[in-house]
């Protein structure tokens, strides 16, 4: 029987407590700051100028970030007491990820983007991937890693890790479900 794993992202109140942007019916979920173990900046997500003005520049362009999941290249890792708890329930290929997080409507005037007053804010899936491979990367993950780290390396391949730290792979189509009717 396939699992489906509800995994909530983005700048909650102990990561940048502020939703991620709602532009109309467009929603862009925002990564934690991350100092460690990242080369990826938001302005190298193309993110520095609306989390930097949302963030009441607490948060620079320059700012490092986990970005993860990627769901572009289909890559989510996972460490420590989150990885105990998949690994204790039995995760496995052919398992869904169903990302959600916190979203807020955005408004731009004069070139400033704010929240819009008028919405208080809502959570929502913003994406999902099936587990296609299971990589168990280990403390010190360099051995994964074919070229340099690079800003858009995988967090959980670079520099040093727990022991369990595993990054998962998306299959390239999903599969395991009959519909009827």
């Amino acid at each position: 029987m396939i699992k489906i794993i509800f995994s909530r992202k983005g700048l909650d109140s102990t990561a940048g407590g502020i939703p991620s942007p709602k532009k109309g019916k467009n929603i862009q979920s925002f990564p934690i700051p991350y100092k460690t173990n990242t080369l990826t900046s938001y302005e190298y997500l193309g993110f520095g100028r609306e989390i930097n003005q949302l963030s009441k520049k607490k948060i620079k362009p320059s700012d490092t970030c986990h970005y993860d999941p990627n769901l572009e290249t289909g890559q989510f890792g996972q460490v420590g007491a989150a990885q105990t708890h998949l690994e204790n329930n039995g995760v496995e290929i052919g398992d869904i990820f169903l990302f959600w997080g916190w979203f807020r409507q955005t408004v731009e005037f004069q070139n400033k983007i704010s929240f819009s007053k008028t919405d208080p804010g809502h959570y929502r899936m913003f994406g999902w991937f099936q587990i296609g491979k299971i990589i168990k990367l280990g403390d010190d993950p360099t051995w994964y890693l074919k070229e340099k780290p690079n800003p858009s390396s995988h967090p959980h391949t670079i520099g040093k890790w727990k022991k369990n730290n595993t990054l998962y792979i998306a299959k390239k189509n999903l599969n395991g479900f009959v519909l009827s009717g």
